[in-house]
């Protein structure tokens, strides 16, 4: 276990060894910081828009890890797919890789997708029974993304070069 964790990370710093996919990472890293500022209500739209940017006083410790690990985990995840696509697979991404790593990002990637993925499910009072205020589904995100991560830096690394 410990050697393909090894040969995982060794995947990750392949990539980011690479100008473009590290400008990559860090672009989209920043912006889904920023998305998520909104999306988690740590800042407000209508403040933006008069050219101020104002946190939340009242945001959580859990909400300030989540906006920390989030982002970098999702920046992650986008360049190491990207890289994937365009470097080692040479006939494009099947229909169903690409569905689900776009629905992966909705379903785990998005602060606010669980709650609107669960109302339209029907189950609206979901959060209101969970123990944890929704700090479960949370962990789950972030857990889905490193395995996602995880998985594809793996596949990374034990492709060949020679094409």
């Amino acid at each position: 276990m410990i050697k393909k964790i090894v040969l995982s990370a060794s995947g990750i710093k392949t990539v980011l060894k690479e100008k473009s996919f590290f400008v990559l990472f860090v672009f989209s890293t920043l912006f889904s910081g920023f998305v998520s500022l909104f999306l988690l209500g740590a800042a407000s739209f209508p403040d933006l828009l008069e050219g101020k940017l104002i946190v939340n006083p009242f945001l959580e410790f859990s909400g300030v890890i989540y906006l920390t690990v989030f982002p970098l985990l999702l920046g992650l995840t986008i360049t190491l797919h990207y890289y994937k696509i365009k470097k080692i697979s040479s006939k494009g991404i099947h229909f169903s890789s690409l569905a689900g790593f776009i629905t992966g990002i909705f379903t785990t990637a998005c602060p606010a997708c669980p709650p609107v993925i669960l109302s339209l499910l029907g189950i609206t009072t979901a959060f209101a029974v969970l123990p944890f205020g929704g700090n479960e589904i949370r962990v789950l995100s972030i857990a889905l993304l490193l395995i996602s991560i995880y998985l594809v830096s793996l596949g990374i690394q034990k492709t060949c070069a020679i094409k």
